[in-house]
C-alpha cells in the first residue's frame, strides 16, 4: 500500500482534480481516505478510460496525428518520434503504454484516415499531374496553380499548387511537370506569408463595381495566390466647400497605416509582412532629379512623416513596391514629374512598358527612379461567370471577379457590361502588383521547405482541452505546435517617441 502522505494532492494534479471523489461531509474521515487511496491505486486507469473527455481527447489526437502523418512525414518516422519521446505512458496517465499505443495506432491507421474529412487527404502523383495539365478555368475555385521557373535552372518549369485543407489549414506543393512532389507542407492559414496593400478601397469604379484597391489585389491573387493579403485603406471620403463628395489622398490615415505596419515589425511575436504594395502616392515636379533629403525639406510635414516611415519599414526588411505614376515623364513646361514616395532610398519603383515591347510607356512618370517595369496595359474580358481584369482569357485563366462577389446575377451583369466594358485597363498601379507578385512568388518554395515535415498548429479547441488536462508538454514532445494556448508575452508599451522623427 502507498502511504497516504505520498499521494498527489487533488488540488495540485490536473488528473487528480478530475478524479476527486464526491461524498457528503458526514462520511467518516477513515472511509474517505480508504476510498480515495483505493481509487488512485486500483481504479485510476479504468476511470480514465471511461472518462468521456479523456477518451474523446485521445481519439481526436490519434485522428489528427495520423492524418497529418500521411502527408507531412513517413509513418515509420512518426513511430520513431513517438517512441523517442515516450515516457512509460504516452500523452496522459492512464492511456496505454507507448508500445501498446503504437501497435493499436498501426491497426487504426486506415480507419482513422477513412473517418477524417476526405479533403484533408494528400494528393497522389496522378491527381497532381491532372491538376498541372488542367486549365485554371476548369480547376475548383479554391485550388491554385502557378508555373514556376527557378533561376539558373535552364528553363526547367516546376509548379506551385495550393488547396485548402479543412477550414484552418492549407496544403502547399512544389512539383515538377510530371506531378512528382519535390516539397510539400501543411500550414495554418495564418502562417502564410503576408503582403500589405496600401490603397484606396472606398470609391468603386462604375465600370467594374470594384475599387482601385480591389483591382490591385486581384493582380496579386492572380500571380501569387500563395500569400495572404492585408488590405489597408488610406482614402478619406469628405466634402468640399460646395458640399460635393471628394476623396482626399494622401492624408493622416496613411500615416496611421504605416505606423501600424511599423509596430508589427517591432513586436517580437508578430510576423512582419514580406512586402508592401503602394499604387497610390503624391506627385511632385522638379527641374533636376532631387534627393530624398531635398524632398523631405520641401514637402508638407504630413508627407514627410509618411516618407520617413517608409524608409524605416524598408530598413526593417519590408520591401515597398511603389507605382511610378501615369502623368508622363515631363510636364508641358519641361519639368520632370515624379512620385514623392519614389525618392525613398531602396524603394522598388515600377514603371509601365508598351504592349508587346520593353520600351517604356510614354505616360510613365518617375523615370529617373525606376527599378522595375511591367506591362502598362491589360486586356479585360467577361463571360457568364465573371470578369477577368488581369489580362487573361476567361475560358483558360478563369475570372478575377465573379458576379456573386459583385452582388450581381448573370443577366444583370451582361446588361451592365455588354458594350460598356473597356477592352483594356492600364497604368503603373497595375504594373506594380504584377511585379510584386512575381518577386514574392520566389519566396514560396523556400517557405514550403521551412514548413516541410513540421506539424501545423492543432485546432484551438483541442489545444484548450489539452491545456486543461495538463498535457501540453506531451503534445510538444510529439512535434505538435501549441502556440495558440500559450500566454502571449505582454505587449511592450509603444511610446510616441518610437514613431516620431
Amino acid at each position: 500500500m502507498i502511504p497516504l502522505n505520498r499521494l498527489p494532492l487533488p488540488n495540485t494534479n490536473p488528473i487528480a482534480r478530475l478524479l476527486k471523489p464526491s461524498y457528503p461531509k458526514h462520511i467518516p474521515v477513515d472511509f474517505q481516505k480508504k476510498y480515495y487511496q483505493n481509487l488512485m491505486e486500483e481504479n485510476v486507469k479504468e476511470t480514465l478510460a471511461k472518462s468521456n473527455i479523456l477518451t474523446k481527447l485521445k481519439q481526436k489526437i490519434q485522428l489528427y496525428y495520423h492524418m497529418l502523418m500521411q502527408h507531412v512525414m513517413p509513418y515509420k518516422d512518426s513511430e520513431q518520434e513517438l517512441v523517442k519521446h515516450s515516457e512509460p505512458n504516452l500523452l496522459i496517465k492512464g492511456l496505454p503504454l507507448s508500445d501498446a499505443y503504437l501497435k493499436e495506432a498501426e491497426s487504426e491507421k486506415q480507419a482513422a484516415w477513412t473517418n477524417f474529412p476526405q479533403e484533408m487527404k494528400a494528393w497522389k502523383q496522378a491527381e497532381l499531374k491532372r491538376i498541372i495539365h488542367t486549365y485554371n478555368a476548369k480547376l475548383p475555385s479554391d485550388v491554385k496553380r502557378i508555373p514556376y521557373e527557378e533561376r539558373g535552372k535552364n528553363g526547367e518549369i516546376n509548379f506551385l499548387i495550393r488547396r485548402p485543407a479543412g477550414k484552418d489549414h492549407t496544403q502547399l506543393y512544389f512539383t515538377n511537370i510530371e506531378g512528382d512532389v519535390l516539397k510539400q507542407a501543411v500550414v495554418r492559414n495564418d502562417q502564410l506569408p503576408e503582403v500589405v496593400v496600401v490603397d484606396s478601397f472606398l470609391e468603386k469604379s462604375p465600370q467594374f463595381i470594384a475599387t482601385h484597391g480591389d483591382l490591385v489585389v486581384a493582380f496579386i491573387k492572380r500571380f501569387n495566390p500563395f500569400v495572404k493579403i492585408l488590405k489597408k485603406n488610406v482614402e478619406i471620403k469628405s466634402v468640399d466647400e460646395e458640399g460635393k463628395t471628394i476623396y482626399r489622398l494622401p492624408n493622416s490615415k496613411g500615416v496611421k497605416v504605416l505606423q501600424y505596419i511599423y509596430k508589427k515589425t517591432q513586436h517580437p511575436s508578430a510576423n512582419p509582412p514580406i512586402a508592401l504594395n503602394s499604387s497610390v502616392g503624391a506627385m511632385g515636379y522638379y527641374d533636376k532629379k532631387p534627393s530624398y533629403d531635398e524632398v523631405l525639406s520641401l514637402c508638407h510635414p504630413l508627407q514627410r512623416t509618411q516618407l520617413k516611415l517608409r524608409h524605416k519599414l524598408i530598413e526593417e526588411g519590408v520591401p515597398i513596391y511603389q507605382a511610378a505614376g501615369n502623368q508622363a515623364a515631363k510636364n508641358e513646361d519641361g519639368t520632370w514629374m515624379f512620385k514623392l514616395e519614389a525618392t525613398v532610398p531602396k524603394t522598388y519603383v515600377v514603371g509601365g512598358t508598351k504592349r508587346g515591347s520593353q520600351e517604356l510607356h510614354p505616360d510613365t512618370s518617375s523615370v529617373e527612379y525606376l527599378t522595375h517595369t511591367a506591362p502598362f496595359e491589360y486586356k479585360v474580358s467577361f463571360n457568364e461567370t465573371g470578369i477577368n481584369t488581369t489580362g487573361g482569357n476567361t475560358d483558360i485563366d478563369g475570372v478575377d471577379f465573379t458576379y456573386a462577389q459583385l452582388s450581381l446575377n448573370t443577366s444583370e451583369a451582361i446588361q451592365i457590361y455588354q458594350g460598356h466594358l473597356p477592352s483594356l485597363i492600364e497604368g503603373t498601379s497595375l504594373a506594380t502588383p504584377f511585379v510584386l507578385a512575381q518577386e514574392t512568388l520566389r519566396e514560396i518554395p523556400q517557405f514550403i521547405s521551412e514548413h516541410a515535415n513540421k506539424l501545423p498548429l492543432l485546432p484551438k479547441a483541442l489545444l484548450e482541452q489539452a491545456k486543461r488536462l495538463g498535457v501540453l508538454d506531451r503534445l510538444e514532445a510529439m512535434g505538435f505546435r501549441v502556440d495558440l494556448v500559450k500566454p502571449k508575452p505582454p505587449a511592450l508599451p509603444v511610446r510616441d517617441e518610437a514613431i516620431r522623427f
